[in-house]
Formats: structure tokens, sequence, C-alpha cells
């Protein structure tokens, strides 16, 4: 029997199928995301650290990369609070304060960078235990 032209012929993939990975811990996710944090906003990784809110550019910094976290990375805003030490509202009013500011076209191309950033480092992270 002839075949027609919107007929689907069966796709053969002698390829395995690609492993899953498994997503790295949050601790670990959020070293990644201080990393790539720090270097854009040019603020050294233990400022991010302090537990104190310290100087409004290093709050602002630390909001991103809760922000991220929770946009890169599927993250509860419980489980990125203890990654840094913070309470959960503390993260949604972080992602609330970054997600406003997203109207900014350059800001936004920044926070879209970053994400794209901070997926590939924690890819790379999980093959290479000492990141």
């Amino acid at each position: 029997m002839p075949r027609t032209l919107f007929e689907t012929i069966p796709r053969v993939d002698s390829r395995p199928p690609h492993p899953r990975l498994e997503s790295p811990p949050p601790d670990r996710l959020r070293t990644v995301v201080e990393a790539a944090v720090s270097v854009v906003f040019s603020i050294d990784t233990a400022r991010l650290h302090a537990e104190s809110r310290g100087q409004a550019q290093v709050a602002h910094a630390r909001q991103v990369a809760m922000y991220l976290m929770h946009c890169a990375f599927s993250l509860s805003h419980t489980d990125i609070g203890r990654a840094f030490g913070r309470d959960r509202t503390t993260v949604g009013h972080a992602c609330s304060l970054v997600e406003d500011r997203r109207d900014d076209p350059v800001y936004d191309r920044t926070l879209t960078n970053l994400e794209e950033i901070v997926r590939r480092l924690a890819t790379v992270s999980i093959y290479h235990e000492g990141f």
C-alpha cells in the first residue's frame, strides 16, 4: 500500500536514551549560583554568606542568587532559605523584588544570561566534585 504525504513513518533511533542527570543538593547549587552572582555583581562570595543584611548592593546580589535558585532549579522557598540560612518568607520577598525589576530590558537580559550560566555550571559541577 503506498504511503500518503501525511502519514508518519516510525522513527528508529539506535542511540541509547540520554541518562537523566540528578540535581545537585541545594547547598551545592548555592555555591554555583553565588560564584556566578559574585562575578556579575563584583562582590566577594563571603559577603553573600553574611548573616546580616549588609550593604544594599550585597543584599540585592543575595536576592538575585535566591531568585536564580528558585527559577533555574525550581527549588522551593523553604529549601532555598535553608541553603542561605534565611527564612522562606525572606526568599519569597527576594523573588518578588527581583521579578519586579525584570521590566528593565538590560536587567532582564542579565538575569536571563545568569540563569543559563548557573544551569550550565551546575551541570559541570555534577561531574566535577571539586567545584
